[in-house]
């Protein structure tokens, strides 16, 4: 859907929840959707279920690298830089370096 998600949630155990929201996508891959209708963005067929993925993993390997908000959100925008909704990037950012989630 060409929008930056928020990416801070987290799980009781405290680990991000990217993991779960991967296994979420891929079973809804399962189900052979003809349209998706996202959170964000326009109407869309499938396909949105694998590029969500491809978001989420890059999003995941930034995480393990970046060390204050701003590599995080340049680490992101390099791969992602003509998504949508930026302020997504900003709030998962705060949340994650800054925030009460830390």
């Amino acid at each position: 859907n060409a929008c930056h998600m928020y990416v801070a949630t987290r799980t009781a155990d405290g680990d991000f929840a990217l993991d779960n929201w991967i296994r979420a996508l891929e079973e809804c891959k399962t189900h052979n959707f003809e349209t998706v209708i996202p959170g964000h963005g326009i109407a869309t067929d499938a396909r949105v279920f694998d590029e969500c993925i491809a978001y989420l993993s890059h999003v995941s390997a930034v995480l393990k690298s970046a060390v204050t908000g701003e590599e995080f959100v340049r680490g992101v925008k390099s791969a992602y830089p003509d998504h949508a909704i930026d302020l997504m990037l900003t709030m998962s950012s705060y949340m994650i370096y800054q925030g009460a989630n830390n």
